[in-house]
């Protein structure tokens, strides 16, 4: 997550910060939440 904010993540999909929290979930049953994102341009950007 820290290399993700160095990168440009706090302007991620245009919001202002992307948070663990926003990646880290469990169900309703406790289970993980696997959480997939494209980043597209965003993983061209430096």
């Amino acid at each position: 997550m820290v290399n993700l904010e160095s990168e440009g993540a706090d302007t991620f999909f245009g919001e202002p910060e992307l948070k663990p929290e926003d990646l880290l979930r469990v169900d309703d049953r406790g289970r993980g939440v696997i959480s997939l994102l494209e980043l597209g341009d965003q993983a061209a950007r430096r």
